[in-house]
């Protein structure tokens, strides 16, 4: 799967056991753009959050609350992270990162020597 093509939801799953069941992917130019400004939590039918194809930084203006932010290689493989984006930060990858998500602190606590597989979500 070419993450750079993904739309709608996404399924992370690292060793065959689900590490997100569901995140969306910001895919229209409005949810690229506003993110999570202004909500007061993510919304559950997006699942741990948003996933950013092609997109190496974040900002976290009109933010209420913290978001962890990963960092991935055009494979969908982390590069960096979890790093915090806090209400009116910002923060950017490395030159090696491609995609990013943010997502709820601690939603995500992979192991550090599998690779992550990614599905289309449902």
């Amino acid at each position: 799967m070419k993450l750079a093509e993904a739309k709608g939801q996404l399924c992370l799953q690292q060793g065959g056991e689900v590490m997100l069941p569901r995140i969306a992917v910001a895919s229209s130019f409005w949810q690229r753009g506003l993110g999570l400004m202004g909500r007061k939590a993510v919304p559950a039918a997006w699942g741990a959050g948003l996933f950013f194809a092609n997109c190496r930084s974040l900002q976290g203006c009109f933010m209420r609350f913290e978001l962890e932010v990963w960092f991935l290689d055009a494979g969908g493989q982390p590069v960096e992270g979890p790093r915090k984006l806090k209400p009116w930060g910002m923060v950017c990858g490395p030159k090696t990162a491609v995609h990013c998500m943010e997502i709820m602190p601690g939603s995500l606590q992979p192991a550090p020597d599998r690779a992550w597989v990614w599905a289309v979500g449902v």
